[in-house]
């Protein structure tokens, strides 16, 4: 048979049959390099071994014989499985590594809540303190004022003690009732401020718990995802299949150093 017709027939070698070879007893084959170096060494006595430890199947496009070894087979089910394995599990494991960077990101998010929650009920509780501290004054001087009248009143008039005393009861009574309703409407008011902003953050924290809940469902998933055992998972450790090894397109690689 003639160089040309190998050559259209080697096309269509499977598992890494590249090549054609005449044996010895008129039949051609498909075989790999190797089986072919060997049967050109060794002659009908190579011709026995690639026949024993070659498929022997029947191609399905030349109707010719063909000695692809078994094992490459089983090889390239493994790498195969490596490598979708391989890419399914560094998704995994990106994808936790996103939830666990939202979950950072909500611890943040509730330390940062928390310091605004502080700060504003600290600024609520001072003006509260201010304004009651002015209230207090007001009405203590107030309260001076009416001493103080009282007493000239009493004396331009020369009024008993006891009126002078009754109409200062009455002037200081009312004046302590509106303390009494000042303070209260402020205390009201403060409470209403307080109780929003607690509102706010028991409400911000509840959300980023929600959030994070949600999260750590998935970072859990994920993990569990990176970590499942699949075919080939060590094939990497056996072989030396990693970048600095067989580069980026390590399984393409992997199979033209299998002739494939």
């Amino acid at each position: 048979m003639n160089s040309l017709a190998d050559k259209y027939l080697s096309k269509h070698g499977r598992y890494g049959d590249t090549e054609m070879y005449h044996t010895s007893e008129g039949e051609t084959w498909h075989v790999n390099p190797s089986e072919k170096n060997m049967m050109e060494s060794l002659g009908p006595i190579g011709e026995r071994i690639v026949g024993e430890i070659g498929s022997g199947t029947i191609n399905p496009v030349t109707g010719l014989k063909e000695q692809w070894l078994p094992w490459v087979i089983a090889a390239l089910t493994v790498v195969s499985s490596a490598a979708s394995g391989n890419k399914a599990a560094m998704g995994a494991a990106g994808s936790a590594e996103m939830a666990q960077a939202g979950l950072d990101s909500l611890g943040k998010s509730n330390r940062q809540a928390k310091k605004t929650y502080e700060s504003s009920m600290d600024m609520i509780k001072e003006t509260h303190d201010k304004s009651q501290s002015q209230i207090s004054k007001k009405t203590s001087f107030s309260a001076g004022d009416l001493q103080e009248q009282s007493s000239k009143v009493a004396g331009k008039t020369r009024m008993p003690t006891g009126g002078s005393d009754a109409s200062f009861q009455k002037a200081y009574d009312r004046l302590a009732f509106e303390y009494e309703a000042t303070s209260d409407s402020l205390s009201a008011n403060t409470a209403r401020e307080a109780g929003k902003v607690t509102g706010e953050y028991e409400g911000k924290v509840a959300e980023n718990r929600a959030k994070a809940n949600v999260l750590q469902v998935q970072k859990k998933m994920y993990d569990e995802q990176a970590d499942s055992w699949y075919l080939g998972k060590y094939l990497g450790g056996v072989f030396g299949l990693n970048d600095s090894v067989w580069g980026k397109n390590k399984n393409e690689n992997f199979k033209k150093f299998l002739n494939l």
